[in-house]
């Protein structure tokens, strides 16, 4: 996530409160019995954000210890202190919390597909569970390739920097489709990853996905609210409802922001339905005059360059609101949660306009003819490949 500078306050408290694995060598366990939901946080914090995984951490185990039934809970962890290892959080009868360190590893690229498959792999047969949840922890620039152009701005993230190597979402979907795990959801506590295009490429590994469509504060998700949420079937809904209570838009003078925010919750299982429309929609208006139409439309990036704009302003601005009635029943039932505050940003960064009469919270790509190597790249995403639509503006 390309997370933003809060309060020194919050920053010494990271420091206090460093992650550390115990150095040891893996230890064999019995398999574990069954149990209805084990949570995986997949925290790659090699990077500027390494100050702020303990504070999640820790806050993990306070809601756990504040749930009333048992999960299964691991933190696979690689920050800058210590090497990656994979931490199992246990609760006790009298409700406190056990960490162990039940492997660990060499220093090593985490943000690798195979490696971040076989650490899922581990979990999945040393955990066996009749549902997961993922927590893919770190920064994220939604579909942009890894091999982009402007790779060496500080600006730029993908998901999952790891000491400078970053993934892109086809690695990531190879990666999450070799783990043999089809998630309950996939959360991103990763700004911008609420995209269209990463969402489709990603639909057959999980139920749900939780993200943001614009930047995630660097506190992240609020996670002892999220862990009770676990407890309940519609976990999904009450994570997101969670996150909004939280971004509710007030000033908070611990991080001393205005807590902005936006996330949204998708259903993969609607997403091919929602390409299909998407394609019968553009075709029935593809003879459109329809010119520059980018600066009109809400937009999710804070950059020079932009990646990201409203799907369904973008296709209203398009088409015309008069087409869009069939496309947008689609749409609606394939956004299951949207929440976003009228704004978000600081004065250091800006200020997104999320105007709530065209907000609908999935971003999308608007392809431009200077960005040449990105159009190329979008034409290999499956997003593209199943709507078969680029425009160039």
């Amino acid at each position: 996530m390309i997370r933003l500078h809060t309060s020194v306050f919050y920053v010494l408290l990271a420091c206090l409160l460093f992650v550390s694995c115990k150095k040891e060598e893996p230890e064999e366990y019995p398999k574990r019995e069954k149990i209805d939901f084990t949570f995986i946080a997949y925290i790659i914090a090699e990077n500027s954000l390494t100050g702020n995984a303990a504070p999640n951490i820790n806050d993990i185990e306070s809601g756990i210890e504040q749930m009333k039934s048992d999960i299964n809970v691991l933190v696979f962890v690689d920050d800058k202190k210590s090497a990656p290892c994979l931490i199992e959080m246990q609760r006790n009868a009298d409700g406190s919390v056990t960490r162990k360190t039940v492997r660990e590893w060499e220093e090593t690229n985490v943000v690798d597909a195979d490696f971040m498959a076989d650490v899922l792999k581990y979990i999945n047969e040393q955990y066996p569970s009749k549902s997961y949840g993922l927590d893919l922890w770190s920064h994220g620039m939604a579909w942009i390739p890894s091999n982009n152009p402007l790779k060496k701005s500080k600006s730029t993230k993908w998901f999952g920097e790891d000491n400078g190597e970053i993934m892109d979402i086809k690695e990531l979907n190879r990666a999450l489709s070799s783990s043999g795990i089809h998630f309950d959801f996939i959360l991103f506590d990763a700004c911008l990853m609420a995209s269209v295009e990463v969402a489709y490429e990603i639909r057959n590994n999980a139920d749900y996905i939780i993200a943001s469509p614009i930047e995630v504060w660097e506190m992240g998700y609020p996670y002892v609210e999220m862990m009770k949420a676990m407890e309940y079937e519609d976990r999904h809904l009450r994570i997101a409802k969670a996150y909004s209570d939280f971004y509710n838009g007030e000033f908070n003078s611990s991080y001393g922001i205005k807590m902005t925010g936006a996330i949204s919750v998708i259903d993969c299982n609607r997403l091919e339905h929602l390409a299909t429309e998407t394609k019968l929609l553009l075709v029935e208006n593809e003879e459109n005059d329809i010119k520059d139409i980018r600066n009109g439309i809400i937009r999710y990036d804070r950059w020079n360059y932009h990646f990201l704009y409203d799907l369904g302003h973008y296709m209203n601005e398009l088409v015309g609101k008069e087409n869009t009635y069939d496309w947008f029943d689609v749409y609606n039932k394939t956004m299951i949660y949207s929440y976003s505050t009228p704004t978000f940003g600081d004065s250091w960064g800006g200020y997104l306009d999320l105007d709530p009469e065209n907000y609908t919270g999935l971003g999308t790509y608007i392809p431009q003819q200077g960005y040449s190597v990105w159009n190329e790249y979008y034409k290999t995403l499956q997003w593209f490949t199943d709507t078969d639509y680029l425009p160039i503006y």
